[in-house]
Order: structure tokens, then sequence, then C-alpha cells
């Protein structure tokens, strides 16, 4: 079946299909790797022990194991003394990489000087949103204008490839910027 509509369609279709069919290994890999996540939190709570909270490590280490992403042990600690701790420990793991600690002052603050400010986290998050539009309207033009093309072009599917994963990207990381427009005020006492 699959050798007929090739036939049919000149081979044209030939790379549109292995697009999706990669396309969509990596989404159900996305999938699995957010149902692990779920596994990884009830084995978080059948390791949680209430009094190993003062062992930095274990305390780094397990809230990494709930959380995804490493977060000094001072940090968890301002973050589990919140009225939400789970709600602030998730939603500053999310954008952790946005923000560094100075070790010897224990002061939390931005990476980058310029998401100090929460209008250019805004315009920032609205960039990279009109961007995954962009580039995903982009790629949806292209694959429609080669798949009505009557020559089998290989370069512009992975240009079409690439728009797709850059508009991934965008939309990543205006979410991360989402977040943290919302986690900075509200957990961590940032502007």
């Amino acid at each position: 079946m699959f050798e007929e509509i090739l036939k049919a369609s000149d081979g044209r279709l030939l790379i549109p299909v292995v697009i999706a069919v990669v396309f969509a290994a990596i989404v159900k890999a996305l999938f699995e790797a957010r149902r692990s996540k779920l596994g990884e939190r009830r084995d978080f709570l059948e390791i949680w022990a209430q009094q190993r909270l003062q062992d930095d490590l274990w305390l780094e280490v397990t809230i990494r194991h709930l959380a995804g992403s490493y977060l000094p042990a001072p940090v968890i600690r301002k973050l589990l003394g919140a009225i939400h701790p789970s709600r602030a420990l998730l939603d500053v793991s999310e954008c952790w990489e946005l923000f560094d600690m100075n070790t010897a002052s224990g002061e939390i603050h931005w990476k980058e000087g310029r998401h100090a400010d929460p209008a250019h986290r805004a315009r920032e998050m609205r960039l990279f949103s009109a961007l995954y539009y962009l580039l995903t309207g982009l790629a949806g033009g292209l694959s429609y204008s080669l798949l009505a093309s009557s020559f089998l072009p290989s370069g512009e599917w992975f240009v079409v490839f690439l728009l797709l994963v850059l508009g991934i990207f965008c939309l990543s990381r205006s979410d991360t910027l989402k977040t943290a427009q919302v986690a900075a005020p509200r957990w961590l006492g940032l502007p």
C-alpha cells in the first residue's frame, strides 16, 4: 500500500512521510519522557524522609529526582517554607536556568541582567511566541509548496524540519519565560 502511494505521487511524498515518521517518533519520545517523569515522582515520594532535610546532597538529589533540575539546597529550603512548597519547587525548577545564586551571600539573581526587567521579559516572551508562529507557518507553507510542486527537492525538506525544530525551541523558551514571569516574584521575591 505504501509503495502504491509513493508510485502514484511519483516519489514526492517520500521525504514528507519520513519527516512525519521522525516527528511522530520525537513526539512519542517526549510523551514517554513525561510519563517516566510521573513515575519518578512516585519514586520520589517513596524515598522522601523528613529527618534527612539537613543533608544538602540528599536534598538536592531528591529534589532533582522530583523536579528534573538541580536546585541549590538553600533555595530548596526557602521554597519548602512557602505556602505551597511542591508548586514552588516545580515552578522554580522549570525556569531555574534563568536564575543564579551567589554562594557567598545566598542571594538569588537573574543570570542575565535584561531579565530583571519584567517588561523586557514580557517583550522577549512575545517575541519568542511570534517567532514560533512565524517559523511553523513558514514550515507549513514550504511543505505545501513542496508537495504541490512537480520536482523532488530533498534539501528543502531539511529546511522544513529545521524550521519546525527552531519553532519548538522558540515555544519552549517562551514557556520558560512565562513561568519565570510568575515564579520570580511569587516564590523568589525577584522583580
